[in-house]
């Protein structure tokens, strides 16, 4: 079982989905109409459908939670029905002319098609969002003695939230920005509600999906507005972060033309996604920038943060700053490490205490004095198996005066160059034999470290990041003008 959800957090989702439960229905009505008119009939398979929708919902979620009291299974349920929602404003049309030719022979056409547009678009989310209230109810009520309580606090709040989605897309939004921009904007706040719920790779999918709908949404007038999205991965392992994961992603290749153009920040991410089914108008490609102020090589505090760590001013000193994640490959990094026996080396990053490794792994869990840690170190290790794009962490550390050991994912090798040593994944023979041979030879360590500050301080600077985003930006808006 998951952690029981903070109180506050799980009430917003509960008003948060009751909004977004109404808001389809006002939407449905909307789009239905030019199609099949607003009749009487029209609107009673409306009401009447999104109230069985309701109702399945309740019984299906009253079922599950018993079986799978968890808050990170309600999330999933809410992001899901987020991202159909999504997908509303662009498969209407095409759906809707499919339907009206299907049926235009039939003499009661208007019933069956509102009725079965309905039963399509929109019926599988309000069902989703209508599984919250026996979650909600589930996961807050402590015992016999306060579910009353529970249960009355979480209805109100449900009727709360479908009173402001009747009345706020009907009086302000779809007037304002019209249906399709309303429905956007009530996915975007489905899907903001269950971020307080999520953590690790489940929140950042439910961030992205959050953030490119309220891009999408927020882009101003198309015609004069220029809007981009960003990448910051390349080969991501779709089945080792869960469905909802490898949903984003499919949803966003999908939309990719909409924006004006996609920024990746490596040339592999760039070429990855291309081959995942992006098709923007066009690619850009900008690197990182790192602040060689911040991260920059200091002798005191080599000197101070070695001796709080009991580490002598001449042993050779290693460093690896990550999370805890398939991806990271911390396996294969012990393993290197375990033929290394002269080489310590520290990690750093969300749940590194609790990784098993050799003596000479030094865990540290997550830090917040990284730069201080880097400026203590000689090597910056990066063990990672997939999915990175242009490493902050590694331009960092060679912004610090670090040599790299790295392995060969991402643009990791265009990244470090003549600083350090690419080595292929998930082979910790070959990480081990690098490490041993900086750890060996001092001299080479120092060369090495001396060229990777230089790299960076040349080529991937946060002035050249602004340069490049400044051009971008110029010629952008010169195109819109």
């Amino acid at each position: 079982m998951s952690r029981r959800p903070h109180p506050p957090s799980l009430a917003l989702l509960v008003f948060l989905a009751g909004i977004g439960s109404m808001a389809t229905e006002i939407c449905a009505s909307r789009l239905l109409a030019p199609y099949y008119g607003s009749s009487t009939v029209v609107w009673a398979n409306i009401i009447g459908l999104i109230l069985a929708s309701l109702s399945l919902g309740y019984w299906l979620g009253g079922r599950l939670v018993d079986r799978r009291p968890s808050s990170g299974l309600l999330a999933g349920v809410v992001l899901a029905a987020a991202t159909w929602v999504a997908g509303i404003p662009f498969a209407a049309g095409p759906f809707l002319d499919l339907s009206v030719k299907g049926i235009d022979t039939l003499s009661t056409g208007a019933v069956v098609g509102s009725f079965a547009a309905s039963l399509a678009l929109f019926a599988p989310p309000v069902v989703l969002l209508g599984m919250v209230t026996p979650f909600a109810v589930r996961l807050a009520a402590t015992g016999v003695d306060d579910a009353g309580r529970v249960a009355g606090r979480v209805f109100a709040l449900s009727t709360a939230g479908s009173l402001i989605g009747t009345f706020v897309p009907a009086l302000l939004t779809i007037p304002l920005l019209g249906t399709q921009r309303t429905l956007l904007a009530a996915a975007a706040v489905i899907a903001a509600s269950c971020l307080p719920l999520l953590a690790g790779r489940r929140l950042l999918a439910a961030a992205a999906l959050t953030a490119a709908l309220a891009a999408l949404l927020l882009s101003g007038r198309r015609g004069r507005t220029a809007l981009f999205w960003g990448v910051r991965c390349s080969d991501m392992d779709l089945s080792a972060h869960g469905r909802v994961f490898a949903a984003v992603v499919r949803l966003a290749a999908r939309l990719s033309g909409m924006p004006d153009g996609v920024v990746a920040n490596s040339e592999r991410g760039r070429q990855v996604h291309e081959a995942l089914g992006y098709r923007p108008k066009v690619w850009h490609v900008v690197d990182n920038g790192i602040d060689v102020e911040r991260f920059r090589p200091d002798p005191e505090t080599r000197r101070r943060v070695r001796a709080e760590l009991g580490i002598a001013e001449e042993a050779p000193l290693a460093i690896a700053v990550a999370r805890v994640d398939p991806m990271k490959d911390y396996p294969t990094l012990a393993a290197a490490l375990a033929d290394v026996p002269e080489l310590t080396c520290l990690v750093a990053g969300l749940g590194t205490e609790h990784l098993a490794g050799p003596t000479n792994m030094r865990r540290l869990g997550e830090r917040q004095d990284i730069e201080q840690l880097l400026a203590a170190a000689d090597l910056m290790v990066s063990s990672s198996a997939y999915g990175e794009g242009f490493s902050n962490a590694i331009a960092e550390a060679m912004a610090t005066g670090l040599a790299v050991v790295a392995t060969d994912v991402g643009d990791n090798a265009r990244l470090v160059g003549d600083a350090g040593t690419i080595v292929p994944p998930r082979d910790a023979t070959a990480l081990a034999a690098a490490l041993a041979a900086f750890a060996r030879d001092r001299q080479a360590l120092a060369a090495a470290g001396k060229v990777a500050r230089a790299r960076i301080a040349d080529n991937f600077t946060v002035g050249h990041l602004v340069r490049r985003f400044d051009a971008l930006h110029d010629a952008a808006a010169a195109e819109k003008a």
